[in-house]
């Protein structure tokens, strides 16, 4: 059998396991020279020797400029969206047992604002109007071919699949199977209270921006072998 590859790190001396350096393309062995628990320290050094300045600085940027604030919220979350869940998604399956007893003791400690929570759901069902069964999602399932209503991925065998209201509850939609959707997990969520048409839209965008995108790289690509 092969011995383990190995790297010793420049700053704390100890010799790991490449997976505990970071990957740098630029170095000769493909990784950083520092292992990730030291970047890490590092990294959060200056955070941690003046906490409370910088969380005072950042507040007032905040208030300064709340819009800004928001706006670069906003683009830092569309740029690493797909990248976070994906994360999300792989720790959750790696650390199955933890997370579920993280989130039964969530619930235990927060019984009451769950208790509310479904009672507000229960009441915007019933303003709602209109029912469903289980042979009604089961022909929704059918006509979407087993696929994301929004984003046409296989829809899994697991009930991670979410029944989605096209019209929100929350804004007058039915419960009714004609305001039913399937969708996966990620859509859903992202949907949020926004209406179908509306995240479509949404959607088309994002897909747009994708394809400008990998054009203009194709592009620049064409260009650097042309000049050479």
């Amino acid at each position: 059998m092969l011995a383990a590859q190995t790297k010793t790190c420049s700053k704390c001396g100890e010799s790991k396991d490449l997976d505990a350096f970071s990957r740098g393309k630029n170095r000769k062995d493909g990784r950083a020279p520092q292992c990730k628990a030291c970047m890490k320290a590092t990294a959060g050094a200056p955070w941690e020797r003046d906490r409370e300045r910088l969380s005072a600085e950042r507040k007032r940027s905040r208030q300064a400029d709340p819009e800004k604030s928001r706006a670069w919220s906003r683009k830092t979350y569309a740029k690493y969206r797909n990248k976070n869940h994906e994360r999300g998604r792989r720790y959750y399956v790696e650390n199955l047992e933890k997370e579920r007893a993280r989130r039964r003791l969530y619930y235990e400690e927060n019984r009451e604002a769950f208790a509310a929570r479904s009672r507000k759901r229960r009441a915007q069902v019933r303003g709602g109007g209109g029912t469903h069964t289980a042979a009604d999602l089961f022909w929704i399932e059918e006509a979407q071919l087993c696929s994301c209503y929004y984003c046409g991925v296989p829809l899994p065998l697991e009930p991670a699949v979410h029944v989605d209201h096209k019209l929100p509850l929350s804004r007058g939609g039915s419960n009714g199977r004609e305001n039913l959707a399937l969708a996966c997990a990620p859509c859903n969520l992202q949907k949020s209270t926004k209406t179908a048409e509306e995240f479509m839209e949404i959607k088309q965008r994002e897909l747009s921006a994708r394809v400008a995108e990998l054009r203009r790289q194709q592009n620049a690509g064409k260009e650097v072998r042309q000049s050479k």
